[in-house]
């Protein structure tokens, strides 16, 4: 006798909507050249009206907020982020990711990228 194993996949469901962060969405609304999304997740995507194909992304985590940067954002923000907080903590998804204690931070980061 063979025995069978059998997998059941529950599909994921798109029935609750992804939920802003409400300090990450006000710090973003105070600068007409940025926007922002939501992706799976709580991954917040910042994108620049001048900037085509790069992003900030800001991840909200029980302790502070994880900072990921695209390649062309980098080249815009990497001085401002290694000279106020540090070198970069790792490279995900060919993002350079920062992690950042405080909204305050955070905020500073977007206003940078606002200008």
């Amino acid at each position: 006798m063979q025995a069978v194993c059998v997998t059941i996949f529950r599909p994921y469901t798109w029935d609750k909507p992804f939920q802003m962060n409400t300090a990450i969405q006000s710090a973003v609304a105070k600068y007409p050249t940025l926007s922002l999304k939501v992706n799976v997740g709580k991954r917040h995507r910042i994108m620049h009206s001048s900037i085509s194909n790069g992003s900030l992304w800001v991840t909200p985590r029980k302790q502070g907020y994880h900072l990921a940067v695209t390649p062309v954002v980098k080249d815009v923000l990497g001085d401002f982020l290694k000279h106020n907080f540090g070198p970069y903590t790792r490279m995900d998804q060919n993002r350079t990711c920062w992690d950042v204690d405080d909204i305050a931070d955070v905020e500073k980061i977007i206003e940078q990228f606002a200008k």
